[in-house]
């Protein structure tokens, strides 16, 4: 029985992209150019960081170019496990197969991530109700708002501001649920 024609087309057009995809000569030539983004769309043009080395665009800079390192051997505290009593922490602690991590710097000094000021905003509070990690939150929150300030946007009216925190809120879920999608394929090895 002779094969339906589309999926003759189908066949013959998915070997043809992947042909050209996978050559490094021709590339440009097979593949149509970008599409324009639409008017629609947010752009932000400013910098923030939350990074290993600290948090803020000029103390991560700062600190990369001074050769500065933020990996480092870590120690029971970093676990923040308050809620745990100090020989569980340690046992925990005794478990962990690696005790090298690229942490945030917290703390309230230049170039600390201020978890104070951050962990109590609203929406760090309004997404816990959807069970996301307080840290990934909060530092996506720090980072955003640095690049604001660094664009010279900063809302004044209430309407405004209130549009821009349910913009954050729905921008860190949609960014979550990549990250657990993420960590579940790369458990499952894909």
């Amino acid at each position: 029985m002779a094969r339906p024609s589309w999926r003759k087309f189908l066949t013959t057009s998915r070997f043809h992209i992947s042909r050209h995809i996978s050559s490094s000569s021709s590339c440009s030539e097979a593949l149509p150019p970008p599409s324009i983004p639409s008017p629609r769309g947010v752009v932000v043009t400013g910098l923030g960081l939350v990074t290993p080395l600290g948090c803020g665009v000029g103390t991560t800079w700062k600190r990369l170019i001074e050769g500065n390192c933020g990996i480092r051997a870590i120690t029971p505290e970093d676990l923040k496990m308050g809620a745990f009593d100090r020989e569980t922490e340690l046992h925990i602690f005794d478990q962990l197969t690696s005790k090298v991590a690229a942490t945030v710097p917290c703390g309230m000094g230049s170039g600390d991530f201020n978890e104070e000021l951050w962990l109590n905003s609203k929406v760090v509070k309004i997404t816990m109700a959807f069970h996301v990690l307080q840290g990934f939150v909060a530092y996506a929150l720090c980072a955003g708002d640095e690049a604001l300030k660094d664009a010279r946007w900063l809302p004044i009216e209430q309407e405004e501001k209130e549009r821009m925190l349910k913009r954050q809120v729905k921008d860190l879920l949609f960014l979550y649920s990549d990250y657990v999608s993420l960590v579940h394929s790369s458990f499952q090895g894909y």
